[in-house]
């Protein structure tokens, strides 16, 4: 079928569905376009496969007719607006083959229309449930990763330069701990938890220490599966497609051609050749999820830990301390300025606290000299965790590792730190219907700042803007639109937080208690 007109410059949600189409157990093929009221597909880095849901208008019985038991093949196929695709043969495309596996919700509207979701998953995920494994190997983490995905599950790797059908499952990208032989022992586990299991204890190349220990097995809906480490992530720079805007609708109505501001009469504001921006790089709506939760932090490692490592044979007991800002400039791929402030914590408390007319700041000390004037890093026993050593070389020399084997590096602090960090600053954004990106990769968005009538300062935006690592998305069709939702977190302030305020007049006027 060949793609329907669709134009972002009309709406930016618009997008062309070329297949919808459900086959059950006999090989019948159904086209369900017109009986979609609105599907779901999902994907995450924190999620090993694809999976969705299909809300379904079933005027013709084709619940029955087709005998839909949660055993049947989905496909879908849709892309962006035609004359949007970027270079290369259709990496605009989003075409996967799902599997039907619950129907639920079943309700009869009326006499003649039945209303009913299907849930769907990729194949994979589905066999990677009804098989357990137990199986030795002895090789690097990636490769024994890459040997079970094949043999279990059917998911071929490929080499650099090398293509794959869409609709075969294929490793898309597999980076891992390369030279190291591990002997490894699998006790009946199901292939992903396997394959999981050995992401968390893969210790990969990278610059950035942290996030090269910090691997993740996921699909993505562009193309196939990957093993990958935030590391790597860091390293693939966001492109041009990757760079997004937001603008309240007041702003973007019009602009003039000459300046780029607003200006009644004159040409739309998101218009490709005017603005630079276009109708697909636009932000619609944003919700910043979280920016901060520093008792969540403090309790879960994320500013500090301590990890105290008893090995079983010696006897010998050693102690690592992680501390976020010391580490900061070393893990953080986007450099810039850390999620919380550098100076000591001054912890004060005075009368003009209690009074409720007092517009000035607490200047009294807080009495408790042992916990103030220290940066909020410098707490490294509120995360405290007890791990053994239990390594040992046999009469080969063949070094030996249990599962815990690499926690005496402070690479499981690491690990801990870093997978908090991705839920320390989020943000769920709506964009421009984009079947061009995936999670792992990073995006640019440009945030204008909050700004009252008399606020001069340079519209930056420097606070929420910046660069956000694709965690999640979510595509959510309709007949006519295609919601492009991606949730991000971001590892770094462009400007420091110190200094981000200190020449905005009104919080001047509030620190002098005028």
């Amino acid at each position: 079928m060949a793609r329907a007109n669709a134009e972002w410059t009309t709406n930016p949600l618009a997008y062309e569905l070329e297949v919808l189409t459900l086959v059950n157990n006999e090989g019948v093929g159904y086209d369900i376009r017109n009986l979609m009221l609105e599907c779901n597909i999902y994907e995450s880095i924190t999620s090993n496969f694809l999976m969705g849901e299909i809300a379904i208008a079933d005027a013709i019985g084709l619940l029955e007719n087709a005998k839909i038991f949660g055993q049947e093949t989905l496909r879908i196929r849709f892309a962006m607006p035609t004359g949007k695709r970027p270079a290369g043969p259709d990496d605009d495309l989003i075409d996967q083959v799902f599997r039907i596996y619950k129907v639920s919700g079943i309700h009869r509207i009326g006499q003649n229309t039945t209303v009913y979701k299907l849930s769907f998953c990729a194949p994979e995920l589905i066999h990677a449930k009804r098989i357990r494994i137990s199986e030795a190997h002895r090789d690097s983490l990636s490769k024994i990763a890459t040997k079970l995905a094949k043999n279990h599950l059917g998911i071929i790797p490929i080499g650099a330069g090398e293509s794959f059908p869409k609709r075969r499952p294929f490793f898309e990208n597999v980076i891992g701990s390369p030279g190291e032989q591990y002997h490894v022992v699998i006790p009946n586990w199901t292939v992903n938890y396997a394959i999981n299991w050995l992401c968390q204890q893969a210790q990969g190349e990278g610059y950035f220490t942290g996030f090269q220990d910090s691997f993740f097995f996921f699909q993505t809906a562009r193309g196939g599966y990957r093993v990958q480490s935030l590391s790597d992530m860091h390293t693939i720079q966001y492109l041009d497609r990757g760079i997004f805007h937001y603008a309240p609708a007041a702003a973007a109505g019009t602009v003039d051609s000459q300046k780029g501001e607003g200006s009644k009469g004159k040409q739309p504001a998101w218009n490709e050749e005017e603005t630079g921006i276009g109708a697909g790089r636009r932000i619609l709506d944003y919700t910043i999820g979280k920016a901060a939760n520093v008792l969540e932090g403090t309790m879960e490692g994320l500013f500090a830990q301590k990890q105290i490592t008893i090995n079983n044979t010696s006897k010998y007991q050693t102690e690592s301390n992680f501390n976020y800002l010391e580490r900061f400039f070393s893990q953080s791929g986007q450099g810039h300025y850390p999620l919380v402030r550098q100076m000591p914590e001054e912890l004060s408390y005075g009368d003009a606290a209690n009074d409720p007319n007092s517009t000035e700041v607490p200047t009294m000390p807080y009495t408790n000299t042992k916990i103030q004037g220290k940066p909020i890093s410098d707490y490294p026993e509120a995360h405290t965790t007890l791990t053994s050593d239990s390594n040992f070389v046999n009469d080969e020399k063949d070094i030996y590792y249990q599962a815990n084997h690499n926690t005496h590096l402070g690479s499981e602090q690491l690990r801990t730190a870093v997978r908090q960090l991705l839920n320390y600053y989020t943000m769920n954004a709506l964009i421009s219907c984009r079947t061009d990106i995936s999670c792992g990769e990073w995006v640019r968005l440009k945030i204008p700042p909050t700004r009252g009538q008399d606020d001069k300062r340079p519209d930056d935006g420097k606070f929420h803007t910046g660069d956000y690592l694709i965690t999640e998305i979510k595509w959510g069709l309709t007949t006519q639109e295609c919601r492009t939702n991606i949730k991000v977190m971001k590892d770094s302030y462009f400007n420091q937080i110190e200094t981000a305020s200190s020449d905005y007049a009104p919080l001047m006027k509030l620190q002098k208690g005028k």
